[in-house]
């Protein structure tokens, strides 16, 4: 099964958001932010446990 996501267009969405509301920058922090807008799998690290 083969699932196309639009990026751009999650991008552009956001963008087109952002201006209606005055806003300059958009700091994504938190995992579903960056993978909502880049499709990147970026998972927070955790330590590693001894035993």
């Amino acid at each position: 099964m083969k699932i196309n996501h639009n990026y751009q267009k999650r991008v552009d969405k956001v963008r087109e958001l952002m201006k209606a509301e005055g806003i300059d920058v958009f700091l994504g922090t938190r995992g579903k932010s960056i993978t909502y807008l880049s499709g990147a799998y970026a998972p927070w690290p955790t330590p590693h446990r001894n035993g």
